[in-house]
């Protein structure tokens, strides 16, 4: 398996939320190369939930799972599949 490479990173501010403080989200994109049939193991402590997406089935991805970047991030990623 290919070790991932870190592609697009994201730096999102958030409003405070009901008595909270705001803060800023960093996401860090990585594309991992390996095939279907790969194990996920998540750290439970940091994901409820991973899966398989395919980017050529992204009108099946549920819209409201996902983060605002990632559009973008998939957009990216499919002109770098490209060259």
């Amino acid at each position: 398996m290919t070790p991932p490479l870190l592609e697009f990173l994201t730096v999102t501010p958030t409003l405070p939320r009901r008595g909270g403080q705001s803060h800023v989200d960093i996401s860090m994109w990585f594309v991992l190369a390996c095939g279907r049939e790969a194990e996920l193991r998540p750290d439970p402590r940091e994901f409820c939930s991973v899966a398989w997406l395919g980017i050529d089935e992204r009108n099946q991805w549920p819209a409201d799972r996902f983060g605002p970047q990632m559009g973008r991030f998939i957009a990216k990623l499919i002109a770098a599949l490209s060259r």
